[in-house]
């Protein structure tokens, strides 16, 4: 699975930044990887093509109910979510970074000499950090990504959602990424990829803990006490879900577990759960 994901990432990599001359990108199998300076310039995502400018935090969250599967002696289920959404002026808070510097440099490392680390890390967004929302009510988005890499990578699709009047959370699972940074300086790196490669444990794992990840989420935005400032911006009943690879059929999964989810889309993924033979009860996926 491994190999497979790396072609998958470094193509996902490509398409969603616009890369200037003089950076390098991951190079065909015959051809020398291109030595990168440290002079590089920096990559830019694609611009949004809504009518809005793009807000965006950052929300570490700690499910203390379930026992990681990966890693059953941490302290409880974490994720780390990114939220995009329309902002109510383009040059309200500081522009948002794209990954730290840890997480690029881990994921370059997998996709080899032709990706620079720092160069990745300083790839620039279209996002203000905390910048305050437009008025309205929005619908919310959850975004999941590939397996082995982070909520990061889908920056440029959930700019975009947002810029068109969604609000957009990326959510990163714990121990199921080549690198996800929390707060305090800590990084979490990919157990599950081992357990999966060489432990044998199948994907449907995957799914349906991610599904339960996304019900964690949906409940500190959307419930009683939410984490968010500005939750009320928050239509809870137009909530969909989309992700790329195994975070794709993890749409699928959510959908089955969670109600609240009324639309799913698989980016390029296989199913690794069986849907039931009823269907979604009318929802689409």
């Amino acid at each position: 699975m491994i190999r497979i994901t790396r072609a998958a990432v470094a193509a996902l990599l490509v398409c969603s930044v616009a890369l200037p001359a003089g950076v390098a990108t991951a190079a065909a199998p015959d051809t020398p990887p291109p030595a990168v300076a440290h002079t590089a310039r920096a990559a830019t995502l694609p611009a949004p093509t809504g009518p809005y400018s793009v807000g965006s935090t950052v929300l570490p969250l700690v499910d203390r109910s379930r026992t990681d599967p990966w890693v059953p002696t941490a302290d409880g289920r974490a994720l780390v979510v990114t939220l995009h959404y329309p902002a109510a002026r383009a040059d309200g808070g500081r522009p948002a970074p794209y990954a730290t510097r840890e997480e690029a440099r881990l994921l370059a490392e997998q996709l080899g000499p032709g990706v620079s680390g720092d160069v990745l890390a300083r790839t620039r967004t279209h996002s203000r950090t905390d910048a305050r929302p437009a008025p309205g009510r929005r619908p919310l988005v959850l975004l999941s990504p590939g397996f082995s890499v982070s909520r990061w990578t889908l920056t440029h699709l959930a700019e975009d959602l947002a810029s068109r009047g969604y609000v957009v959370a990326s959510v990163d699972h714990a121990y199921e990424s080549y690198g996800i940074s929390l707060p305090g300086g800590r990084t979490l790196t990919c157990v599950a990829c081992t357990a999966l490669d060489e432990g044998g444990v199948h994907g449907s794992v995957v799914t349906s803990t991610r599904a339960a990840d996304m019900r964690y989420v949906l409940d500190r935005l959307t419930g009683p006490r939410p984490v968010w400032k500005h939750a009320d911006v928050i239509d809870a009943r137009r909530i969909g879900m989309a992700g790329h690879s195994i975070g794709g059929a993890s749409a699928a999964s959510a959908m089955v577990a969670d109600p609240r989810i009324d639309a799913g889309i698989n980016m390029d993924g296989s199913f690794w759960e069986e849907l039931p033979a009823e269907g979604l009860r009318g929802r689409r996926s």
